[in-house]
């Protein structure tokens, strides 16, 4: 699976010039914690996180708590609070320097790169940088947890489409599939184990696939 597999599109999105209360409206209205920036050529400018938008309005809560707003300070978080207090439009409260991603990036690549970052999301690019989607960890979530069943429809599916006259048994359990049986050579062994990766849902292959002996090696397979 890719990103253009799990991703939201179209991704709600802002421009610079959006005013905080209307950013905050959509947020709520479309039930996310995210919105990318865009340009008017939907270009990636930055990013509007929930944290961004409480930030911008901790100062005004913080004025009349001077020991509060002080222990906040010592935490590393007043600066950020005062840069952000007069903010009123997107421009001014986006974060900027936003880690992306690309709509052939493997969902495994998200994962890493989310923990890697830190990041609960991440926009989907282009090869201009226009913004064509969004993926959150809970869009990664919903990949993962697709039924057993279901893996496994998809997988007799695939078995019989590749499989001529060589008896593979394939079992599934909580997104590991497991491939026993005998094939006519290595290269199908390869394919039978990439192909079923590939399948929605499925976060493990294990391979017990064995070769028959008369024939190790066949024409390379895709």
């Amino acid at each position: 699976m890719n990103a253009r597999d799990v991703m939201t599109s179209p991704a709600a999105t802002v421009h610079p010039d959006y005013p905080l209360p209307e950013v905050v409206e959509l947020m709520v209205t479309r039930g996310v914690s995210g919105v990318p920036v865009v340009d008017e050529g939907g270009a990636l400018l930055g990013m509007i996180t929930e944290t961004d938008v409480v930030g911008a309005t901790l100062w005004r809560t913080y004025r009349p708590r001077a020991l509060a707003f002080l222990a906040e300070a010592f935490r590393g978080g007043g600066a950020s609070l005062m840069g952000k207090s007069t903010a009123l439009v997107a421009a001014q409260v986006m974060t900027a320097n936003v880690h992306t991603c690309r709509l052939d990036d493997t969902v495994e690549q998200l994962g890493r790169r989310m923990r890697g970052h830190r990041v609960k999301r991440l926009p989907v690019v282009d090869q201009e940088g226009r913004v064509v989607g969004l993926v959150t960890r809970s869009d990664l979530l919903a990949a993962f947890g697709r039924p057993d069943d279901e893996v496994v429809a998809d997988l007799d599916r695939l078995l019989q489409e590749l499989c001529d006259g060589e008896r593979v048994h394939a079992s599934v359990n909580e997104g590991v599939v497991s491939l026993s049986g005998q094939v006519t050579c290595h290269s199908r062994r390869s394919l039978l184990a990439r192909q079923a990766g590939r399948i929605v849902g499925v976060v493990a292959v294990v391979n017990r696939l064995s070769v028959r002996p008369a024939q190790q090696h066949c024409s390379p397979t895709s």
